[in-house]
């Protein structure tokens, strides 16, 4: 599964980046929300792992900002905080992230947080894969595209991996 992890201290995020691909991962990781933005035009991230203190765009902002997108409920969002105030959960909450992980982050918490995201990914898309076309639906689910052309109309498919070529902005989906 790709992950998009979004963490400004370079240390942090490389220990990040290192667990999650000693668990078989394919990870990208940012410093920036800007640099995630452009992450995540270029490819689809089942599971984003996103810090709060960032400079520029905070991770409020980010997960609000990734949640607005059209397919933005096609994504699993965990946050990584070291508040452990009831109100900064619940504004991780609000701005639609789906769980948080307490700083530092332990090996062990963070593996069942893991177990967890991947069997919400696993649900997200089966209920995904349940509603598209049949056409759709034998792809690969691998990549996802944000509209296919089909019978010279644009008609788009929110759905979590399918691997077929095709243009859409300036994303390429291959």
């Amino acid at each position: 599964m790709k992950v998009l992890i979004v963490e400004d201290d370079p240390g942090t995020r490389l220990i990040l980046s290192r667990m999650l691909r000693g668990r078989g991962y394919d990870v990208v990781a940012c410093a920036t929300a800007e640099e995630a933005i452009k992450a995540y035009h270029a490819a689809y991230y089942p599971l984003l792992f996103l810090d709060l203190s960032l400079p520029g765009m905070d991770g409020f902002s980010l997960c609000q900002w990734i949640r607005s997108q059209p397919d933005g409920d096609q994504h699993l969002i965990l946050v990584g905080t070291a508040s452990d105030r009831k109100e900064d959960l619940q504004k991780i909450l609000d701005a639609g992230a789906d769980d948080y992980i307490a700083k530092p982050y332990q090996a062990d918490v963070l593996e069942v947080r893991l177990v967890i995201a991947r069997q919400r990914v696993k649900n997200i898309e089966t209920r995904t894969t349940s509603t598209l076309p049949k056409a759709f639906c034998l792809a690969s689910p691998d990549r996802r595209p944000d509209s296919l052309p089909l019978n010279k109309r644009k008609t788009t498919a929110s759905r979590r991996g399918l691997e077929i070529q095709a243009f859409s902005g300036n994303r390429r989906y291959a």
